[in-house]
């Protein structure tokens, strides 16, 4: 599985290129199928993420001060104190610019690989890029900054995380429904 900041998710399986290779070999067109079908399991957490990345805009986000606090390093070093800033963030809004959530949903898809080193479904999106950035990662934070269009300074921006969530919450779903194609499958090709 990707990194939890990455827009990507992914589970391994049993080895897809010896499989394709003998459906292939028996029947190229359900070797097709099968394909098609692998890349629709990941549909019902797509649709889940479109429908958020569908919904109400979110509100502001203005800092609202700063606090001490306990930093303790992962790696083991020793806890220190550090200032943070705090932050509000206001109501959901409707309307306004929509397009780079429309360019994000536009770009969510499912992908199917089957090389020699690897066996995988994905979920991702390729997300409109800006100056280098896949904006997609960016939108998944709950705050991020941006330069303020015709001035100098920045401006902090909240985000929408519409990734993971849905993700996790529909892997059962889709390892079922992942197995249930490979079985039919495996099933046709012993028959054939």
């Amino acid at each position: 599985m990707a990194g939890k900041t990455d827009p990507e998710f992914e589970f391994e399986l049993p080895d897809l290129r010896a499989l394709f290779a003998d459906l292939k070999a028996v029947a190229p067109k359900l070797a097709t199928d099968v394909r098609r079908d692998l890349r629709g399991t990941g549909s019902d957490i797509i649709a889940q993420q479109r429908r958020i990345l569908s919904g109400p805009r979110p509100g502001s986000i203005h800092k609202t001060g700063s606090t001490l606090r306990l930093v303790v390093p992962r790696n083991g070093r020793k806890p220190y104190l550090a200032i943070r800033n705090t932050y509000e963030t206001g109501d959901p809004r409707e309307g306004g610019v929509d397009d780079l959530r429309s360019k994000i949903r536009a770009g969510l898809k499912t992908s199917v690989t089957s090389g020699k080193t690897r066996s995988s479904i994905q979920i991702k999106t390729t997300g409109p890029r800006n100056d280098g950035y896949n904006m997609a990662k960016v939108w998944q934070a709950r705050r991020f900054r941006h330069p303020i269009f015709g001035a100098l300074g920045w401006m902090d921006q909240q985000g929408q995380p519409y990734f993971w969530e849905p993700a996790y919450d529909g892997v059962e779903d889709m390892q079922r429904k992942v197995q249930t194609i490979l079985d039919n499958a495996v099933t046709t090709l012993s028959k054939g």
